[in-house]
């Protein structure tokens, strides 16, 4: 089974649904997460497609953070069946007094946490968020786009970001490497990827494959190598063994969202 855990759909941005379900038929891919987009806290649209294909598409919500009441607004969405959560490393709700609380009450709700990369190096490793993890074991929280590497990194700050991976309710997921490596001027045919992976090398090692998961980032995605691409810079990586392809590819993300 291949579960894309990084992709967004819509009605007001990027594409609709069946844009989404063309690309995952092409590949073969079975089921996919939906992510909510920036901004938009309003989550009906992805919530109607989790819930009229539930063997194919779970959803991740974004809460307004000015939402008067969040903790009830999350309570309330759980009862729509929903997977996930999106937060920054440090996300503030006008409306909390402890930040933390949202990160607790999802770990008892079994909402996953989908982390967003925010636009600093310290965004993972800062002190508060440390703290988060520290005080919240039972809540899982997937670090999404590779921790942001290909925002505002380097191979050095991202070996000092993976020791975030000492955590075990933490999870990363692996996009495709177009998203992290510079597209040459001149696309030879022999160009591949994935003879750069020095990434994904490094976070096997820190996170093993059983803790990692392949997200398209679909449709953006379709603007740097292509949705089909980012399934390769996986399958075909010589750095991945079989059961690292199949834990990566769709495992780790089946024992999470109960698909």
């Amino acid at each position: 089974m291949i579960i894309d855990t990084h992709c967004h759909a819509g009605n007001n941005w990027f594409l609709p649904i069946e844009s989404l379900e063309f690309e995952m038929k092409m590949s073969k891919v079975d089921a996919a997460l939906l992510v909510q987009h920036g901004g938009n806290y309003n989550n009906d649209y992805i919530i109607n497609q989790s819930d009229r294909n539930p063997n194919k598409f779970n959803c991740v919500v974004l809460i307004d953070p000015d939402e008067k009441k969040p903790l009830k607004k999350l309570e309330q969405l759980k009862e729509k069946n929903i997977s996930g959560l999106r937060l920054f490393p440090n996300s503030i709700f006008s409306n909390l007094s402890d930040q933390k609380e949202i990160w607790s009450m999802s770990g008892e709700l079994d909402i996953l946490i989908s982390c967003q990369p925010f636009l600093s190096e310290k965004s993972f490793y800062d002190k508060e968020f440390i703290n988060i993890v520290e005080k919240n074991p039972k809540t899982n929280i997937i670090i999404e786009h590779l921790g942001g590497i290909g925002i505002n990194g380097s191979v050095e700050s991202f070996k000092k970001f993976l020791d975030i991976a000492k955590f075990p309710n933490i999870y990363i997921k692996v996009p495709g490497l177009g998203e992290v490596l510079t597209r040459p001027k001149i696309l030879k045919p022999e160009f591949s990827f994935q003879k750069q992976s020095e990434y994904f090398g490094l976070t096997l090692e820190a996170f093993g494959s059983d803790r990692m998961m392949w997200g398209s980032d679909y449709p953006p995605s379709a603007g740097r190598e292509g949705y089909r691409n980012t399934m390769l810079g996986v399958i075909d990586n010589p750095i991945f063994s079989e059961i690292d392809v199949k834990n990566i590819m769709g495992l780790t993300a089946k024992k999470l969202l109960n698909l």
